[in-house]
């Protein structure tokens, strides 16, 4: 029977505890990355969009936009082909804001405030739209897409997902 070298023990304990500690933190780090990809896919934080200065935004009017176009009109139906979202901004008398995204989802075409900008009249198909975006010309749910407005400090975005249907089911 052979003996171990003491010192020869030593170096390779010292080594198996190097490789554990190692390997220990390969999968730490490892499980970190999976749990922030996993929170990132399941819920994936917002893009904003800017809009402008809010001194853009006279209170009470209705300010039409163009901006890049958003990922969530990509569920609008008849969407056309554009690189650019039509986008109307509404700075309300009492400090809260409206953004309405303007594509009509039935037709495709991009729908046109009233001089009050208290509707919305889709002239393709004549479908007609309160102030809130809700369809008041027929009997069915139709909305246009509401976007949430982030005012920080003089700066007006609008956040890149819709606002949920606040109509009772």
């Amino acid at each position: 029977m052979t003996m171990i070298d003491p010192v020869a023990a030593d170096r390779l304990e010292r080594s198996r505890r190097r490789a554990i500690l190692i390997l220990s933190a390969a999968l730490g780090l490892a499980g970190l990355f999976c749990a922030f990809m996993s929170v990132n896919i399941i819920n994936p934080p917002a893009r904003l969009a800017e809009l402008g200065n809010v001194s853009q935004f006279p209170s009470g009017e209705t300010v039409a936009l163009s901006i890049p176009k958003l990922k969530v009109s990509d569920n609008i139906q008849n969407r056309p082909v554009a690189s650019e979202d039509p986008l109307y901004v509404t700075r309300r008398a009492d400090g809260t804001w409206r953004a309405i995204l303007a594509w009509d989802s039935q037709t495709g075409c991009i729908v046109q405030p009233n001089e009050a900008g208290t509707e919305f009249t889709d002239t393709c198909s004549g479908h007609i739209y309160d102030a809130d975006g809700y369809l008041t010309s027929e009997p069915t749910r139709l909305r246009l897409g509401s976007l949430p407005v982030v005012v920080e400090g003089d700066q007006v975005r609008v956040r890149d997902e819709f606002l949920p249907d606040a109509r009772p089911r």
